[in-house]
């Protein structure tokens, strides 16, 4: 019996691992654009918040002189309030360099072909600014005992 041997006419050729002799795996890395709106926006955030992190220390400076100079309990309320306000644009400023970098690994990640997941750690906890719970007295007080007893 006579039979024909075909040529290997497969578009797509499998060249093996010489030291594995398996086949190899081609990985090709994607080219991500990066937006360059995003990374604009975020050095106009950025010099936007250092600015009012500048202006908010002379001002807190000045407050802090007309309440020492006054002793006027509304000038300490007004100087308790702009600590405040300072603290406040400083975490944002933290945030906003946060979120930076998440977007960074997010490129990274689409550049090396690993896309967007991120590991999530099982210890970690969860922080709720606002829990609504909707239901009646009852049924709150129900899943207070389901918790208690699963020891949560």
């Amino acid at each position: 019996m006579d039979v024909d041997v075909m040529e290997d006419t497969n578009p797509f050729p499998v060249t093996y691992d010489e030291r594995t002799n398996l086949p190899a795996i081609r990985a090709e890395k994607q080219v991500v654009p990066v937006d360059p709106m995003v990374e604009e926006d975020f050095i106009k955030a950025r010099e936007n918040m250092a600015e009012i992190s500048r202006l908010g220390m002379i001002g807190l400076d000045t407050i802090t002189r007309v309440a020492a100079g006054t002793e006027n309990p509304e000038s300490f309320d007004s100087l308790s309030k702009m600590l405040k306000e300072m603290t406040k644009v400083t975490k944002e400023t933290m945030e906003l360099h946060k979120l930076n970098l998440e977007i960074a690994e997010i490129k990274q990640g689409l550049a090396s072909g690993q896309g967007s997941k991120k590991k999530v750690d099982s210890g970690s906890s969860v922080n709720v600014d606002k829990a609504v719970f909707v239901g009646t007295p009852s049924d709150l007080l129900a899943a207070l005992e389901a918790e208690d007893e699963d020891g949560s």
